[in-house]
C-alpha cells in the first residue's frame, strides 16, 4: 500500500505503533532546493513492516511524505534501508525498503 499526504491526522496515525520498532533502520537523501528525506523503517509494524519517508524542508518543517507497507507478515520489511545515487548525478537519488 501506498500512502502520501501532509495532513496531520495522517501522520499520527502512521506513527501510532509503538511496537513497530520505528527507526530501526535510518538513512537520508538530499533533495533539490536544500530540502533533506530521512527515511526510517518500522520492520515490526502490524507484523507487516513499514518505511516512511520524512521530508525536511528549508524552515524545518518536518512532514510524512510517503509510507510504504509490507506486504508478508513476518518478512520484517523495512528492517533494511539504503540511500544511494541511482542517476549518477552526484546527489542521493532513492532510499530503498530491503
Amino acid at each position: 500500500h501506498l500512502q502520501s499526504g501532509r495532513h496531520p491526522r495522517l501522520q499520527r496515525e502512521l506513527l501510532r505503533n509503538h511496537a513497530a520498532y520505528l527507526g530501526y533502520a535510518v538513512s537520508s537523501l538530499r533533495l533539490p532546493r536544500g530540502r533533506r528525506l530521512y527515511v526510517a523503517g518500522a520492520p515490526r509494524f502490524q507484523h507487516k513492516g513499514k518505511v516512511i519517508l520524512f521530508e525536511l524542508d528549508t524552515a524545518g518543517t518536518v512532514t510524512v511524505a510517503q509510507a510504504l507497507t509490507g506486504e508478508q507478515i513476518g518478512s520484517y520489511f523495512g528492517s533494511e534501508v539504503c540511500a544511494l545515487d541511482v542517476d549518477s548525478d552526484g546527489g542521493d537519488g532513492a532510499g530503498l525498503p530491503l
